[in-house]
């Protein structure tokens, strides 16, 4: 078992995010933390790309040119950079977000809230996301939507419980302690 110094550079004794992101995240610890943060911020800078691809999708009658602009006003907006430069999952967040949102205007409710669900890796974000979204996909009654946001919801917990069938009482007591001491801080997002 490697040290933890040797995977993570930061000060905090606990883990701020569920226990799934940490499954789902576990085989990105077994590489050198040289080549993983590499690969992540490689892995960003495609999913943001990839995000302004499926969004700027809605609009195909759009000048050629608006997509180098959309690009260039990205990643020269203040946040993109410490977003990708301090390995922060938002990018992710954003793809899995234009993902979800493409899928639902092409009528793949169940997939479409399956794959948002996955916002709630990091919850201070994607919870009010959810939300949100919960809010209008009940309005417009899409039933198949809400069920992908629950079976992904279920999904991960269930992955959580993998390795720890307490996680969820581990998390929320962590999570009030992390609210006490951030309170006030805004994310990147």
């Amino acid at each position: 078992v490697r040290d933890a110094q040797q995977t993570a550079y930061h000060s905090e004794k606990t883990f701020h995010y569920p226990l799934p992101f940490a499954v789902l995240f576990a085989l990105l610890a077994l590489f050198p933390i040289e080549f993983a943060y590499s690969l992540w911020t490689f892995l960003a800078q495609i999913g943001i790309l990839v995000s302004i691809n499926l969004l700027l999708s809605f609009y195909p009658e759009r000048p050629r040119y608006l997509d180098l602009l959309a690009i260039a006003g990205v990643f020269l907006f203040r946040p993109t950079f410490p977003a990708i430069s301090n390995g922060q999952i938002v990018p992710l967040l954003l793809f899995l977000l234009s993902v979800s949102i493409r899928l639902f205007h092409d009528e793949k409710w169940l997939f479409g809230g399956l794959v948002m669900s996955a916002l709630s890796l990091k919850p201070s974000i994607g919870i009010p996301i959810l939300v949100l979204a919960g809010g209008w996909l009940l309005a417009g009654k899409h039933w198949r939507a809400l069920a992908g946001m629950a079976l992904g919801g279920l999904t991960l917990a269930l992955m959580g419980a993998m390795v720890n069938y307490r996680w969820v009482i581990d998390y929320l007591s962590i999570g009030g302690d992390s609210f006490q001491k951030y309170f006030g801080m805004q994310p990147t997002m």
